[in-house]
This record gives C-alpha cells, sequence and structure tokens, in this order.
C-alpha cells in the first residue's frame, strides 16, 4: 500500500533536484541527467534489496537518486576509491533513512524500542570482548532474543551504529562517532566511516600480496590516489616488459580471488 507521504517525498526530490540545480547551465544539467541514467543500474539494484519494507519500489529509487547526487557532490577521487562503491554508501543511506521514517510501522514488534536498546547493547558487549562483529547466534544468546526477532530488528534499522563505536578498524585511527559529531566543521561520521572502511578493506587484502605485486596493482587500478597507468607505463618503472607486468598482476589478482576478500575487491577492482 502506498504510503500518504509519497507525494511529500516527491516533493521533496523535486526541491533537491531545484537547489542542486541553481547556478548550472543547461551542459551541467544534461551532463548531470546523462550520469543519473549512467548509475541508475546501482540504485535500482540496491532498491529492489529493501521491497516489502513499507515502500514502493517508485519511491525507494527516488531516494535512492538523491543518495547518488549526494555521493556525487561529496565524492573525491583524488581518495583513490571507485565512484560505485562510495556511491553505494550513500544510496544505501538515503534509502534506509527513507524507510525508517516512512516505512512499515505495522511490521515493527509492539516492544521495538526495548528490544532495540536491549539488541545493540549486546552486539556493543560482544564486540568488546569478541574484538569482532558477534554472529546471529552470539547476538541472540547474549540479548535472549530470538534469532528470527534478532534478524528483523537488523533488518528495520539498517546502517545502525554505536555512537562510542570507533570510526575505523585500524588501531592507528583513534576516536569514535561522537568526536566527529562535535566538531561541526570536521566530515561527517558517514564520510570518515566510509573512507577509512575502504582503507582498511585495501589494507587487509593488499597484505595477501608481495611488495612488487601489490605495488603493480595500485598502479594499474589507481589506487590510494594516483592515475592508473598502462602496462607499458608500469612496465618502465620496474624495468620489466609489459607482457611480464601482465602477469605480475594476473597472477596477483588470482592470488586476491582466493582469498575472502575477493567479493570485497571486485567492488574496487572491476
Amino acid at each position: 500500500m502506498r504510503t500518504g507521504q509519497a507525494p511529500e517525498r516527491r516533493k521533496n526530490v523535486n526541491k533537491t533536484e531545484d537547489i542542486y540545480s541553481q547556478g548550472f547551465t543547461k551542459s551541467d544539467l544534461d551532463d548531470r541527467n546523462r550520469f543519473i541514467e549512467k548509475n541508475l543500474p546501482l540504485v535500482i539494484s540496491i532498491a529492489r534489496k529493501r521491497l516489502g519494507q513499507g515502500l514502493e519500489f517508485e519511491d525507494l529509487v527516488q531516494e535512492g537518486i538523491l543518495g547518488l547526487i549526494t555521493a556525487a557532490e561529496k565524492f573525491e577521487p583524488e581518495r583513490g576509491f571507485r565512484f560505485s562503491t562510495y556511491a553505494t554508501w550513500w544510496i544505501r543511506q538515503a534509502i534506509d533513512d527513507s524507510l525508517l521514517k516512512h516505512g512499515d510501522t505495522i511490521r515493527k514488534p509492539s516492544n521495538y524500542a526495548s528490544h532495540l536498546k536491549n539488541l545493540m547493547g549486546a552486539t556493543n558487549g560482544l564486540e568488546k570482548e569478541l574484538g569482532r562483529e558477534p554472529t546471529l547466534e552470539e547476538i541472540s544468546a547474549r540479548a535472549e532474543i530470538d534469532k528470527t526477532m534478532v534478524k528483523q530488528l537488523l533488518s528495520l534499522i539498517p546502517g545502525t551504529v554505536s555512537l562510542d563505536a570507533p570510526i575505523s578498524e585500524s588501531e592507528d585511527s583513534g576516536g569514535n562517532y561522537l568526536d566527529v559529531i562535535e566538531d561541526r566543521d570536521a566530515s561527517s561520521p558517514v564520510e570518515i566511516s566510509i573512507a577509512n572502511r575502504m582503507r582498511d578493506d585495501l589494507k587487509r587484502a593488499l597484505g595477501n600480496l608481495s611488495e612488487k605485486e601489490r605495488r603493480v596493482l595500485e598502479m594499474r587500478f589507481g589506487i590510494g590516489g594516483g592515475e592508473t597507468m598502462s602496462l607499458r607505463e608500469v612496465g618502465r618503472v620496474f624495468s620489466l616488459s609489459p607482457e611480464r607486468i601482465r602477469q605480475i598482476e594476473e597472477h596477483a589478482l588470482t592470488k586476491l580471488r582466493a582469498t575472502n576478500s575477493a567479493g570485497m575487491l571486485r567492488e574496487y577492482l572491476n
């Protein structure tokens, strides 16, 4: 059933696009529209996974496009990450925020707030004790909540994170979300989390490679903020033939596909 707030959301979409378009030439707007059209499959893919949570598909896509526009405005290519990876976070954030505000409240249990508080307390406690993300079974046992209920609660609050949780898994990063929120001039917690998590993921994955293999991939794919380089250009750096660089690259990617990092790397290296 379509909620009564759908027209209001569409009004917000149009308002946001009007604000976004101010000061742009027709050429700029055409470029923006082509950009949105090019990345629309990503929005649609994420929106489909949120079906059945209280908003119709059209509304989910509209919210996702708002997230896509936000990602385009904030994206910094020099950080060395793929735009699709960065945009995914913002699209999910926009859709999930809307679901939390306008989604089907009938699906939420009457003691939702109490269960949620218990769930988050158990999750945070386990993370500190175990030094890793706890499993559903562990959370269920600690919170004394049925595993099915745990899954439902988590699906209703996608992206929820404790404010006293560390921003990054890196030991030298320091700070938590509250530290950043207190500084109005700092990057948003979401932005910092995205950048740090991607950096941590890449660091873990590339740690499986030799120094030469790692450097070859960094140059070939522009990881770390550098420009992508051709086989010939990388070959000149190492005084090796383009064919030899291709072999090193292929061997490195084969090694990575054999690790648990393979799925994540498709986002960064495809």
